[in-house]
């Protein structure tokens, strides 16, 4: 992951810390570095450090893996080999407990973040329900958003009642028109008719009473009915017949004579009479049944005209609890697949670093032979020695015998006077000389000796003064 990567390209930083190759010596136990004051401990602890060597290879790009090697110089090779191993235990220990604590603590903020979606969601449903019950709405009403948009109640039933109101309306108009018509028919009907026998003994009147009967079946059978409709028009053709053929009776009544005729009052009247006061009972229902649906929906309208403001708040809420559902449902699928993720790199298969390759001690000194340092360093004096010596020979500008001093004056040299060395001048230049060469000689047994044993046996020397010819290296490599 990229803070892996992070880690690993800072990881110069982090193995040549201070702090970790001071844990990493404490637990190793190193004498030399326990019986250190303070001061002493920073420098030794710095000299360390500096003798670490870190290097990053592969992982161009943040693609492909990345190589990390450590080296560190020390007399002792088991030592080095053993501390090597320690700070990178310890680097990787510590970047893969960092790594799965961030995984934790990005894990804990998750289900922090997923609780407070849940309450929230259930806060806004909370109040979508709350709004519903104070109204009286169904729990699954929407007030429209993403879901389905549901019909409420009161407009369906002011729907309702406002078709119920024009058919009522239409039956009023029609019942009304057929009052007026009835009426005027009524009033130019005349009041008696004359009442006639037939020869067969079957009076007029009776077959216009029988004409009237059915007359009057085929309007009651025409209530309910617009006049548009297809029954309430045969109807109608059907009392168009039998009314022409009523009058045809009676004027053939009037040109028959028989024996028996009176005059009755008209049986037409009275049945239009009757069919007046039906209409009118139909139209006081009616005109009832209309002033009660009008009632209804000037109700309807102010409940409507108050639900507009409440569905208004209500799609509101709506909208709020579709949001906090779509985060408490983003919310638990992060924080799920963070536990996920959490569980996997937790087992220790997880780690992302590899070992390919274990610290181990070289077999043979990292450094030249004894021999070959010490033969190295007497070719060395020697042609020092050689060199100094031509330099002293020709660098001096004076006379080294007569020959040199006849050779530039014009006098002749007669002769010349060596210096005279008394007995005590001789044993004081003898006695200088061998104090040189016995120097000379004890230093460079000191030299050939503390050389053999740090490479033989380094616990010979000491700690401090191993550490300074470790330092001393270090700074001439």
């Amino acid at each position: 992951s990229q803070a892996i990567r992070r880690d690993i390209n800072s990881a110069p930083f982090h193995l040549k810390s201070l702090e970790r190759i001071r844990r990493v010596i404490e637990k190793l136990e190193w004498q030399d570095f326990t019986v250190l004051t303070g001061p002493e401990k920073y420098e030794y602890l710095r000299r360390v450090s500096d003798a670490v060597q870190v290097r990053i290879q592969g992982g161009v790009k943040n693609v492909g893996s990345s190589f990390i090697t450590i080296r560190y110089s020390d007399s002792d090779g088991q030592r080095a080999e053993h501390f090597l191993n320690r700070l990178r235990d310890s680097y990787t220990a510590e970047v893969v407990e960092r790594f799965r604590n961030t995984a934790r603590d990005a894990r804990d903020t998750l289900r922090n973040q997923l609780s407070i979606a849940y309450q929230t969601h259930l806060d806004q449903q909370s109040q979508a329900s709350a709004l519903k019950k104070r109204h009286g709405l169904s729990p699954t009403q929407r007030g429209g958003g993403a879901g389905q948009m549901n019909e409420d109640p009161v407009f369906v039933r002011q729907a309702q009642a406002r078709s119920e109101l024009m058919n009522v309306v239409h039956l009023l108009t029609s019942a009304e028109t057929k009052k007026g018509m009835l009426e005027d028919r009524y009033n130019k009907a005349p009041r008696e008719v004359p009442e006639q026998s037939l020869a067969g003994g079957l009076g007029f009147d009776q077959l216009i009473q029988q004409i009237i009967t059915e007359i009057a079946d085929h309007r009651a059978a025409q209530v309910g009915l617009r006049p548009e409709h297809s029954q309430f028009k045969v109807n109608e053709a059907e009392i168009l017949k039998l009314t022409q053929r009523r009058e045809d009776i009676e004027q053939q009544a009037f040109s028959m004579g028989g024996e028996d005729v009176r005059m009755v009052l008209n049986p037409e009247r009275a049945d239009l009479a009757r069919r007046i006061s039906d209409l009118e009972v139909e139209i006081s229902t009616l005109k009832a049944q209309r002033a009660q649906l009008q009632s209804d929906i000037d109700e309807l309208a102010q409940k409507s005209a108050e639900l507009t403001d409440v569905y208004r708040e209500m799609s509101h809420l709506d909208g709020e609890v579709d949001i906090s559902r779509q985060a408490y449902e983003r919310a638990k699928a992060l924080y799920e697949r963070q536990m996920t993720f959490v569980e996997f790199i937790a087992q220790p298969h997880a780690n992302p670093f590899t070992v390919s390759e274990v610290a181990r001690a070289l077999s043979e000194p990292d450094a030249r032979r004894s021999g070959i340092v010490m033969m190295g360093g007497l070719i060395f004096g020697l042609a020092f020695g050689v060199l100094t010596a031509i330099a002293a020979e020709f660098g001096r500008n004076a006379f080294r015998s007569a020959t040199d001093l006849s050779r530039v004056i014009a006098v002749p040299v007669l002769g010349a006077v060596n210096r005279i060395v008394t007995a005590r001048e001789a044993r004081a230049l003898l006695a200088r000389r061998a104090m040189v060469v016995s120097s000379t000689l004890i230093l460079a047994g000191v030299i050939f000796w503390v050389t053999w044993a740090y490479e033989e046996q380094p616990r010979l020397l000491g700690p401090q003064l191993t550490h300074f010819i470790d330092g001393l290296r270090m700074e001439l490599r």
